[in-house]
């Protein structure tokens, strides 16, 4: 009989979260700072109205914000150690709230890489 494999490494990779809500600070910055520029001032407002184009810019540039926030939980993620792609875990929800971590496993590195994000519905009290 072989020796047992050691088990998988648990390290966090902050990044994913900074990455996550950085994207989701500048959609805030776009969203937020197209409304405010228009409603703070007159000159704002005639400016937007003097270039319209503006708004589907801005709008576009808030989709693109949140689209590559939620990229991680889509399309994976990078080992941090070797380079790979890494798809997310399956499994490992809490029965009790329905939330899944987002973790990823690295087979060649033998590590899971806890993010520190969850999806889910979230805790319905």
């Amino acid at each position: 009989m072989g020796e047992r494999p050691a088990p998988p490494r648990i390290e966090t990779d902050w990044s994913v979260p900074l990455r996550f809500f950085g994207w989701l600070f500048v959609m805030f910055l776009f969203s937020g700072g197209l409304v405010l520029f228009t409603l703070a001032s007159p000159k704002g407002e005639q400016f937007i109205g003097d270039h319209p184009w503006l708004i589907p810019v801005f709008v576009g540039m808030a989709f693109l914000s949140v689209a590559a926030a939620a990229a991680p939980f889509f399309f994976g993620i990078r080992c941090k150690r070797c380079g790979r792609r890494l798809r997310r875990m399956a499994g490992g929800t809490d029965l009790n709230t329905g939330n899944a971590p987002l973790k990823f496993h690295c087979v060649a590195c033998n590590v899971i890489w806890n993010t520190g994000l969850v999806s889910g519905p979230g805790n319905p009290e």
